[in-house]
């Protein structure tokens, strides 16, 4: 028997949507005959959306840095794992700790190397006369180009190729028909005059360095905690609370400075990864600071002699305090270098993203 044909055709692969750090929904994209199908699954329930390519106008494909960020994340976690795996073999720890530690090291090479071989990563939207939809599936540049060329046959085919100096003779005759008496382009119509009459929310320009501050302070933290593995003494534990003081103070300017602002995504959501650690630092300190004081009762009512105690102990004393202190590290890092980066690509765009007016012509 003949094999039927199969009526769509999968793009990309099927994507978690992440709303803030919640996975929200599963995102699927399908090449039909005469559309495009999208198919949204939210646990117990399932969307589908349909462009044709009749309809569609725009097809925009925006470079993201998220895939250097999970590149640089799996290399440091790499090079920490291994790190840790040395210490393991080095201390004397369990050996089932340094298996572990080995294989995450392992495991996380590995990671990089595919995350490497997929290419970079790219926010991709569809456009038509009713509505602007992200397509999440397209997440990598290269597939992504690969479907915009494929789209863009398809799309030819239903609306017909746009020549260009037909369109640019069209674009010319509605300019001068007003100065030459001609009949002007139709008025739009009276909702989406109203719609535009609406004020629209402010965005200002990000002019500060509230994030880079908070930014240089997060990598500052990572140089103090790799200082730790090396070095220790109540100096040391000090310039730890003065920089998560500092920390605390940056991140709440950061949080207040980047509201209604034209900051990239990926920066806000930095930002509040650091709130997120700064929350996490603070509980475990809590929790670390009373297990020891317990631990060590003739250390209870002085402060300074427990300041000394604390400062003499090690993070690789315990596999346990180990991890939590690499773990600590590797998210400072990410958020640091991975906010200086996106600030980086945020300050050589344009203000406005369109290019400068050109100068006024000389006088007669």
């Amino acid at each position: 028997m003949r094999r039927k044909e199969r009526t769509y055709r999968r793009l990309g692969r099927q994507t978690r949507a992440a709303v803030g750090l919640v996975y929200a929904a599963r995102h699927s994209l399908w090449l039909g005959p005469d559309h495009l199908l999208l198919v949204v699954n939210r646990s117990f329930s399932e969307s589908y959306k349909r462009f044709y390519f009749a309809d569609i106008q725009a097809l925009t494909l925006t470079r993201t840095a998220l895939g250097m960020i999970e590149s640089l994340a799996l290399a440091f976690l790499a090079a920490v794992m291994l790190a840790l795996t040395l210490a393991a073999l080095a201390f004397a720890w369990h050996p089932a700790a340094a298996v572990a530690c080995g294989a995450a090291a392992a495991l996380s090479g590995l990671a990089l190397l595919v995350n490497f071989i997929r290419g970079p990563t790219c926010a991709c939207a569809i456009r038509t006369a009713v509505q602007t939809e992200r397509l999440y599936p397209l997440r990598r540049l290269k597939s992504a180009r690969r479907a915009a060329a494929l789209l863009r046959a398809r799309i030819e085919a239903a609306q017909g190729a746009l020549a260009d100096a037909e369109a640019a003779r069209h674009e010319a005759e509605l300019s001068a028909a007003p100065a030459a008496g001609g009949v002007p382009p139709a008025a739009p119509p009276a909702r989406a005059a109203r719609a535009r009459a609406l004020p629209a929310p402010e965005i200002a320009p990000y002019r500060g360095h509230a994030h880079e501050w908070l930014f240089a302070v997060l990598i500052a933290d990572v140089c103090h905690s790799c200082l730790r593995f090396f070095s220790g003494g109540a100096a040391l534990l000090l310039l730890g609370m003065a920089i998560g003081m500092a920390m605390i103070a940056a991140t709440v300017t950061a949080l207040a400075r980047q509201h209604r602002t034209d900051l990239p995504a990926a920066t806000r959501a930095l930002t509040w990864g650091a709130l997120g650690y700064l929350v996490f630092t603070y509980v475990y300190g809590m929790i670390h600071s009373t297990v020891f004081s317990i631990a060590n009762p003739e250390t209870a009512g002085d402060a300074w002699a427990q300041l000394r105690a604390m400062a003499a102990t090690s993070p690789l004393d315990s596999p346990g305090q180990a991890v939590v202190f690499i773990a600590a590290l590797i998210i400072s890092a990410v958020i640091g270098f991975g906010g200086l980066l996106s600030l980086r690509g945020h300050r050589r765009r344009p203000a406005g993203g369109a290019p400068p007016p050109l100068p006024p012509p000389p006088p007669a």
